[in-house]
């Protein structure tokens, strides 16, 4: 990167937005998460649709994450809200208050899974409260599927406005060239 007609070496926590590094993470760490509707791979979803044996499956498959992971959600909650609360709030002081680009590609990232997992924790309760019949249980999955590749698309979204607001106009050729 050229900062008045002098070469300066491109340190990633400090042009964030500018290290084709931070994209693929974002977009690879997005993709993992997009890929998983509570614990259940998507294409065990997606052919749950086709025939009564794979519907059979996917339900089974389901009831037992739904089961177990309503068991981790009672016994850890107050613990991991505590610290997904001091972690954000840390991370968004730094980004807020000290401009930190770092911080500010972080928390476009974290705060909207933390959000999502949120969410999630509360329609596991939910579904464990009152478990739904087999073709309800499959809609509110493919539901929650949806809603996650929206918010992983607003997060990005996000990420591209805030490095727009932080280094101006045009900063992606920059991105792209390498300077």
């Amino acid at each position: 990167m050229y900062v008045d007609g002098v070469q300066k070496p491109m340190m990633l926590f400090q042009e964030t937005f500018l290290s084709v590094w931070y994209w693929v993470f974002a977009v690879l760490f997005w993709g993992v998460i997009c890929n998983y509707t509570f614990g259940i791979p998507n294409e065990l979803l997606m052919r749950s649709k086709r025939s009564a044996e794979e519907s059979e499956i996917f339900d089974r498959y389901a009831r037992r994450n739904l089961a177990m992971f309503g068991r981790a959600i009672k016994k850890r909650t107050l613990v991991v809200t505590g610290i997904t609360a001091f972690v954000l709030t840390l991370v968004g002081t730094l980004a807020v208050v000290n401009r930190a680009e770092a911080a500010m590609g972080i928390i476009v990232i974290i705060a909207p899974m933390a959000a999502r997992w949120m969410w999630g924790g509360y329609m596991i309760r939910k579904l464990n409260e009152n478990m739904p019949d087999p073709e309800r249980l499959r809609r509110i999955f493919m539901f929650e599927r949806r809603v996650t590749g929206i918010v992983a698309g607003l997060s990005i979204t996000a990420a591209y406005l805030v490095a727009t607001l932080h280094h101006g106009p045009g900063w992606s050729e920059v991105l792209f060239r390498g300077y």
